[in-house]
């Protein structure tokens, strides 16, 4: 069985609720995709995209690079959303990870950078939302 506190996405997220300046805008509104159906606005849900891993002649480094997708939703502005506001969050969060060094709880995060950057309308149900593509290399736990 798996400790989820040994999850990069559980101490990604854990990471995210300690930026003031995300928490101020999302309160603990931070998710795995896809959000529950009719949580508040603003939010944020992430995901992961793919994952790299670094190989050697003896095998496996431990050394991996998973692609996290970060999607910072706001609703549409005759709900009170604006597309400034999902910018907003964006700029939180590229404030925090970007170039991070560090731990986050038991996992060892080697660098953060973004490989990509999206701004989307939601025609359907009329939400914005700004998509960023993080780069996480950390060390894996051998096994």
């Amino acid at each position: 069985m798996i400790d989820p506190a040994t999850l990069l996405e559980y101490q990604l997220r854990a990471f995210l609720l300690t930026l003031p300046d995300v928490a101020a805008l999302v309160a603990d509104r931070i998710f795995p995709a896809p959000a529950p159906q009719n949580a508040a606005m603003p939010l944020v849900a992430f995901q992961r995209v793919s994952t790299d891993r670094v190989y050697s002649d003896d095998g496996r480094s431990g050394l991996a690079g998973p692609v996290i997708q970060i999607d910072c939703w706001s609703d549409a502005p005759e709900y009170a959303g604006s597309y400034a506001k999902s910018k907003e969050i964006a700029e939180a969060i590229r404030l925090g990870l970007e170039s991070f060094r560090g731990m986050w709880g038991p996992i060892r995060i080697q660098e953060v950078t973004i490989t990509s950057e999206n701004d989307l309308y939601e025609g359907q149900d009329r939400t914005r939302r700004v998509s960023v593509d993080y780069r996480i290399w950390h060390d894996e736990p051998r096994g």
